[in-house]
């Protein structure tokens, strides 16, 4: 019997038996650890713990069975578990798992300890999450193959065959397979293939001392990776490179190529880059909106360095036209330095050039020349609005050298003939600036610049300057000032198109003091005496006045007002920012009759009160609207719009996008004046109410509240209908209320016919009812018409028919029923679905003549149908409609 506990140099209990059977030992042994710590160097530490080690048998054919948990720092705990049989110098191993919430593995096979170390073992790793690698890969893969080795004289030798590599990365299925293979040092990969999507690579190569590499790439489809990249790739190469030299050809081709902001038509590129002589690189990028460059590079590598010229390069653009490099241009890259000589680009039909030059040691010291004249900005990427455009031409200049912790630089910009200049809806907007400059110089570390941006009426301006006594110094103190006064608000339109006539005078001033890791600012920025047309609201809002003030560190109050029409908006509010909350503004905006749009179909006023807060993360909005004021006259909706079924659920985006945006509350009353109309889709009428708004950017928003129909008319199907009564009841969903309205008519018998629509948007149903009391075929009659169904024609049925189904009737299958046997008709009714939907009515004369019309409910065509009995066996058939055709149709009967 054993029972042993070590205490050194890990705690390890063992309990069991030991047993002498024919002089051989035979053992059952229980090893039992809670934790192990082996440590290697100074910061890894392994870890094993809740292990169990179980041995059984004798020494000559041992079986053991052992699990634990392995953890280091990097990696998350590693459940492993073993079984197998220990006999002489071979190690069996039936099973070896591995797994954690990155991968699974499990292998089998066996280790040999003489006469030299050798190992083969069957592998395979499921449940591999390519998140490891980035997070954007979304997937499960597996890799099968069979592993085995050898030690000689102390090396390892590897071979792995890779059966296969399957499962699927971001929705597509992956494929592979190859052999990899290690001795002396040299990593060797052959035959190697992984296919995602339609995306394949070939590889064969080798890396050790000497890193050796040929490929072929064909990636159709970039998108598929999930990285952000999108386009098309092929790509042969061929690259060797060790510490001495590097060697590389091959050829990369490209097709709609993007990633993130940066989209490119066509790449195209062809590189010869041989050990020794010159070798050469061509690339061609092309944009349909960026517009091409185009370039050749050639060159050797010797010596760890890099040394070529740029021989030729070409860049195209629209707008700028089309800029040559004027000589040669010398450069060397290695793994210490930088150096680019003076590489000029011209364009000799505008005489403008752009030039830089560079030399730059990694180590530190760091020297740069560039400047730009004659760049005009019209040719230069810009967000304006439709019929604004920039006018100017850019000159510029930067110096400089970067050593020991001390930089001296010089810089500035002019623009010349710099204007704004636009169109909108036949109003001028033009505004020319007399000067336009910014201007620094730095000595040794200390910031010196200033700016001056000035209209050409000599009164408004921009301007400011800045002193930083130490870039490179947190601590450092700042002094800079900038003030602003314009009395010419035409640059307003500019920016803003929908505002017209934009009158008043703009002011501020900053101040800013502290250090360059605390700054503080004060100073206030103004709008006063302003008023504006709103173009696309119709109004004109006066009175203007508003005013951002910060007098203290941390805190801007925002106050200000205006008037429209004969009512008025005030707001006021604040900006703090804290180290614990961040940045968080408050506005409270109170209003009364303020007048929001005025146009021929559309008025409304509002009276606010609103508190709005915005933080670093959300924007809240609660209070009370309420709209004194309002008339709505919709004319017509486009032709392709239709209703959704009922059964449609409309998603946002993805939890994980929609955590990224800013979250918006809301929490609002609505309230309703006593002028409040409506006019639409036949219905005229007053409402009355009020609805609470709430919800939030990642939920519908509800409503809860009762909205009510006065005094209003339905006009449907050549009748005006009276509102008795309607409401709209709110208690969930705001786009799906509860109606329960009645419509009536009295005819010029006195018989009172009417309609109640109950339900919601989605699932609306109706009736109709009389009194006296009717039936429904006879009530839906005497609504549309005026008369019982008796009196009813032709046109009036087809129209009766299609209304019992347009209105959602229950009873529409028997009032269609009743108003076919009233007109004799052989065929009414509504053939089709929900998308090609007809009212379809026949009638036969005679024994050989059969006429039948149908009418499109969603396409509003019509088909007519004229079917003629020649022969017993022989007929013919015309139809007429958005197609004609003729039909000789012959019959045959067989028994």
């Amino acid at each position: 019997q054993v029972q042993h506990n070590l205490d050194a140099p890990y705690e390890i209990e063992t309990t069991g038996t030991l047993t002498l059977i024919e002089n051989a030992l035979s053992v059952d042994l229980s090893n039992t650890w809670r934790q192990i710590k082996i440590e290697r160097g100074d910061t890894t530490t392994i870890q094993a713990a809740d292990g169990v080690l179980k041995l059984i048998g004798p020494l000559s054919d041992l079986a053991f069975d052992g699990a634990s948990t392995i953890s280091t720092a990097d990696v998350p705990a590693i459940a492993v578990e073993t079984r197998g049989r220990l006999v002489g110098d071979r190690i069996d191993f039936e099973s070896l798992s591995a797994a954690n919430e990155w991968a699974r593995l499990v292998a089998d096979g066996e280790l040999l300890l003489s006469p030299q170390v050798s190992w083969r073992f069957d592998v395979e790793l499921s449940e591999l999450d390519p998140a490891v690698v980035d997070d954007r890969l979304n997937g499960k893969l597996e890799i099968i193959g069979n592993a085995s080795g050898r030690l000689e004289e102390g090396q390892p030798l590897l071979d792995f065959d890779i059966g296969g590599i399957g499962g699927e990365l971001n929705g597509h299925p992956v494929e592979g397979s190859g052999k990899l293979s290690f001795a002396d040092e040299r990593l060797r990969f052959d035959d190697a293939v992984i296919r995602v999507g339609d995306n394949r690579a070939n590889l064969d190569g080798s890396f050790g001392k000497q890193l050796e590499l040929n490929a072929r790439v064909r990636l159709l489809d970039l998108s598929q990776f999930g990285l952000g990249a999108a386009g098309l790739i092929n790509s042969d190469l061929r690259l060797v490179s060790d510490p001495k030299t590097f060697q590389a050809s091959g050829n990369i081709r490209g097709e709609k190529l993007g990633w993130q902001d940066y989209a490119v038509d066509t790449l195209d590129a062809e590189f010869n880059l041989p050990v020794t002589g010159d070798g050469r690189v061509d690339l061609q990028l092309f944009s349909a909106e960026q517009g091409s460059i185009a370039a050749e590079i050639d060159g050797r590598f010797a010596d760890d360095q890099w040394n070529g010229t740029v021989q030729e390069l070409v860049v195209r653009r629209e707008l700028l036209g089309e800029w040559t490099l004027g000589e040669p241009t010398e450069f060397s890259l290695s793994k210490a330095r930088l150096k680019l000589g003076q590489l000029c680009l011209s364009d000799h039909s505008i005489d403008g050039a752009v030039c830089a030059a560079l030399d730059y040691d990694f180590s530190g010291p760091l020297e740069f020349e560039s400047s730009i004249n004659g760049l005009p900005l019209s040719g230069l990427p810009q967000s304006l609005p439709a019929g604004a455009s920039i006018l100017g031409v850019i000159n510029a200049s930067a110096s400089g050298s970067f050593a020991n912790r001390q930089l001296d630089a010089n810089a500035n910009l002019q623009i010349d003939g710099l204007a704004l200049v636009a169109t909108f809806e036949g109003d001028e907007v033009a505004a020319s600036f007399e000067e336009a400059s910014v201007n620094a110089s730095v000595v040794d570390n200390k910031l010196v610049g200033e700016f001056e941006f000035r209209l050409d009426d000599a009164t408004d301006h921009a301007i400011g300057s800045l002193e930083i006594a130490d870039l490179f110094d947190p601590g450092s103190p700042i002094a800079g000032r900038a003030t602003m006064e314009f009395d010419d608000l035409a640059l307003a339109s500019f920016f803003a198109p929908d505002l017209a006539n934009p009158v008043g005078r703009i002011f501020g001033r900053l101040d800013a003091t502290g250090s360059l890791v605390a700054p503080q600012f004060a100073g206030e920025l103004g709008l006063s005496n302003g008023s504006v047309d709103i173009r696309r609201a119709g109004v004109s809002v006066t009175e203007v006045e508003l005013l951002l003030r910060q007098s203290k560190a941390g805190e801007l109050a925002i106050s200000g007002s205006a008037k429209s029409g004969d009512g008025f908006l005030n707001i006021k509010g604040q900006t703090s920012l804290g180290a614990q909350k961040g940045v968080r503004t408050e506005i409270r905006l109170d209003g009364e009759n303020f007048t929001l749009v005025r146009l021929p179909d559309m008025r409304a006023t509002a009276s606010p009160a609103i508190d709005v807060v915005f933080d670093e993360r959300t924007t809240r909005v609660s209070g009370s609207l309420g709209i004194p004021e309002a008339s709505i006259t919709v004319r017509s909706v486009p032709q392709t719009t239709q209703r959704s079924s009922a059964d449609a659920v409309v998603h946002r985006g993805d939890a994980a996008t929609e955590t990224s945006r800013r979250m918006l509350f809301v929490d609002v009353t609505t309230e309703l004046g006593e002028q409040v109309f409506f006019s639409g889709f036949g219905l005229t009428t007053g409402l009355d109410g009020s609805v609470r708004i709430s919800g939030d950017s990642q939920s519908p928003f509800q409503g809860f509240g009762r909205l009510v129909l006065r005094e209003g008319r339905y006009q449907a199907y050549g009748q005006n209908l009276e509102i008795e009564s309607g409401e709209l009841v709110f208690n969930g969903p705001l786009t799906n209320p509860a109606l329960n309205v009645r419509a009536t008519r009295t005819a010029s018998d006195n018989t009172v016919a009417g309609i109640h629509l109950t339900g919601t948007p989605t699932s609306l149903s109706s009736e109709v009812y009389s009194e006296p009391p009717l039936g429904d075929a006879d009530a839906l009659s005497y609504l549309l018409t005026g008369r019982p169904l008796i009196n009813a024609n032709s046109e009036e049925g087809d129209m009766l028919n299609q209304a019992a189904f347009a209105l959602g009737l229950t009873t529409a299958g028997s009032v269609a029923s009743r108003v076919r046997n009233q007109l004799g008709l052989e065929t009414l009714g509504i053939q089709g679905d929900a998308e090609n939907r007809q009212l379809v009515a026949g009638k036969r004369f005679g024994d050989r003549l059969f006429i039948e019309y149908a009418y499109g409910v969603v396409d509003s065509l019509g088909t007519l149908l004229l079917r003629y009995q020649l022969t017993r066996r022989l007929m013919v058939e015309s139809r007429s409609g958005s197609v004609r055709n003729v039909d000789v149709v012959y019959s045959v009967r067989k028994e």
